[in-house]
């Protein structure tokens, strides 16, 4: 009897772990934004950014994986123009 308890559980387990169904579509209007019109604005501003700029940037934001660093003061870019 116990055994066939044991054994309907997990058929039964089973069953319901094969109904579950997941929508896994993106609809690009929840974002409030096209996503490819960002990127290509982002990647048309980054060619446009000066070798100083670059390593401005990649000194300040991009670290080892792991790492970050705390700023002692808020992060000013000293290229943009006010």
């Amino acid at each position: 009897m116990r055994k066939l308890i044991f054994v309907s559980s997990f058929v039964l387990s089973g069953l319901c772990f094969g109904q579950v169904s997941k929508d896994t579509t993106i609809n690009i209007n929840q974002f409030g934004y096209d996503p490819v019109e960002l990127g290509n604005n982002t990647s048309e501003s980054l060619k446009k950014m000066t070798i100083q700029k670059k390593e401005w940037f990649k000194s300040t934001f991009i670290h080892r994986r792991g790492q970050f660093k705390i700023p002692e003061e808020p992060i000013v870019d000293p290229f943009e123009k006010e």
